[in-house]
């Protein structure tokens, strides 16, 4: 029972601490920024308190609330939100009427929501922002002619210019001007008819200097085309001419080449042949000459005793007798018996 008793007990008392932290806390959303003020002689804190829990003493704490992200205010023929205003009507340079549709993006600037909520800003900051918006617009854009208005750049570069403007006015509501955009521009009626007329008569101007350009082009272009044309045939028949010469000096230079190689061939060919009959005529000499001077010798050495000799074993050699009949009568015809005789009469003798 004691311990139960005391679970009892610890359970009263969170929900008592519960409920009073319930009353002590204050929750700031995301996306928004909190300013706390204390009322008894602290007034404005010099702080922003991003989201989260943040104490609060009832009676003793006060609490703003401001937008911590982009805010926007539009001029449009349609509005959006609770603020915007109809399109701006704007008077040109030349006394024409235009009117706008813009968008202007903006945020407290960081740091500084407690220094609107100290100036008193917190419920007037937009309706401050959208009149200077406006008479910077009206100020500003009241510079260009109708003209101005269709010329993009010239647009752009305008309102390049009044930005800065803006963000420095701005900066005296604690504010950061994020983007101006001009979405649409309205002339009256009849203006429009008149510029229209004055836009068409413009355009067929440019496109009339255009054909004419067009034109101008296509003649230059037709002129280049000739020049290089002739140029191109000026160029081939150069080269050709250098071909045909260096043709006609190639085959110039074959032909002596040819002709100095005929001849160099004849004269060495000539010489070569001269040289030959005589190297022949030399050898056939030589050898004639040997020839006679081998029969000399042999000459001379069958005159000699050996020779005699060498002639008569060759006939001898050569001696083929089949048969011999010898006339008994004849006293001419030796005796078989004489030897001698009979040798000197076959192979010859001294007499």
């Amino acid at each position: 029972m004691k311990h139960l008793f005391r679970v009892l007990l610890f359970a009263a008392v969170f929900a008592l601490l519960g409920r009073g932290a319930a009353h002590v806390l204050v929750r700031i959303p995301a996306g928004t920024v909190g300013v706390r003020a204390v009322k008894w002689g602290g007034g404005i804190e010099e702080r922003d308190f991003g989201c989260g829990l943040e104490l609060g003493i009832p009676g003793l704490h006060e609490w703003y609330l401001l937008e911590a992200g982009s805010l926007a205010l539009s001029f449009a023929a349609k509005p959006s939100q609770p603020g915007d205003r109809g399109p701006l009507e704007i008077r040109t340079r030349d006394n024409n009427s235009v009117k706008i549709e813009a968008t202007i993006a903006y945020r407290i600037r960081a740091g500084e929501a407690h220094m609107l909520v100290r100036e008193g800003l917190e419920k007037d900051f937009k309706r401050r922002a959208r009149s200077t918006v406006e008479d910077a617009l009206r100020a500003e854009l009241g510079n260009l002619t109708s003209e101005d208005w269709f010329d993009t750049d010239r647009r752009l570069a305008e309102l390049a210019r009044i930005e800065p403007l803006i963000d420095d006015a701005f900066g005296e509501f604690h504010l950061d001007l994020l983007s101006l955009q001009i979405h649409s521009s309205t002339f009256p009626a009849a203006f429009e008819e008149k510029l229209q007329e004055k836009q068409v008569y413009a355009q067929t101007a440019k496109l009339s200097a255009a054909k004419r350009l067009v034109e101008d082009a296509g003649a230059e272009a037709g002129r280049i085309i000739k020049e290089t044309e002739a140029a191109e045939k000026k160029a081939l028949a150069e080269a050709d001419k250098r071909l045909q010469e260096e043709k006609s000096a190639s085959l110039l230079a074959v032909t002596t080449i040819t002709a100095r190689a005929s001849r160099y061939d004849r004269e060495t060919r000539a010489q070569a042949d001269l040289r030959y009959e005589r190297l022949v005529a030399e050898g056939q000499l030589a050898l004639d000459q040997a020839s006679a001077e081998g029969e000399r010798l042999r000459l001379a050495a069958l005159a000699g005793d050996g020779g005699e000799l060498y002639l008569a074993r060759e006939a001898a050699r050569n001696l083929r007798i089949d048969r011999v009949e010898l006339d008994a009568t004849d006293p001419r015809v030796p005796l078989l018996l004489d030897l001698d005789e009979l040798s000197g009469i076959l192979i010859g003798g001294e007499e």
